[in-house]
């Protein structure tokens, strides 16, 4: 196996492909998931901690909230990774402010001491998942969401069916067209 320490001091880039089976925590949120491809470039950082640059692509299927079908989409992740191998290191740097670059902020995960790329990238691709898939997509499948619904936009119910003046007791808006017709009920009933 390899070691996180090992790969740092060699600035080892590793490149694995995850199947949706290495993943089922994120399998059992998406509808369905293609290979994962990743690239892990180790490196120490200023302070001797083992770090990574980790690039993430991943094809998922989620069902769209507007449209209720399952909509593909791609994911497309860059994160860095402070490499702790227990609790207690990892709290030890997040609380040393003498070990903080600002310009480089990373994420602190405990990993242990052996590379196990399934555990952190789950992790980050379940972080980075969109909650609305089709928010950014143009889905064919997206219902109409302007007000008034085109069915409405020609029927004018401020003048009778007929195009003549305005019916008393008549209003303009459609929201409002079966509170008119109850007013009217009313009137006549009266």
């Amino acid at each position: 196996m390899l070691r996180y320490l090992d790969l740092a001091n060699r600035q080892a880039r590793l490149k694995r492909v995850l199947t949706p089976d290495d993943l089922p925590r994120l399998l059992a949120q998406v509808s369905a998931l293609g290979d994962i491809r990743t690239t892990f470039d180790f490196s120490l950082d200023d302070y001797g901690r083992p770090a990574s640059d980790i690039a993430v692509e991943a094809t998922f299927s989620r069902n769209c909230h507007l449209c209720l079908n399952d909509r593909e989409a791609e994911l497309s992740l860059k994160v860095r990774v402070l490499i702790a191998p227990d609790e207690a290191t990892a709290s030890e740097w997040e609380n040393n402010p003498q070990q903080q670059d600002p310009s480089a902020l990373a994420t602190v995960a405990v990993l242990g001491e052996y590379f196990d790329a399934t555990e952190l990238v789950e992790d980050e691709l379940l972080l980075a998942l969109p909650i609305k898939v089709c928010e950014g997509l143009d889905c064919d499948q997206k219902p109409d969401l302007s007000y008034p619904a085109p069915a409405d936009q020609g029927e004018d119910i401020s003048r009778g069916n007929n195009g003549d003046a305005e019916q008393p007791g008549a209003v303009g808006r459609p929201e409002f067209a079966v509170l008119a017709a109850l007013k009217d009920d009313k009137k006549e009933a009266g």
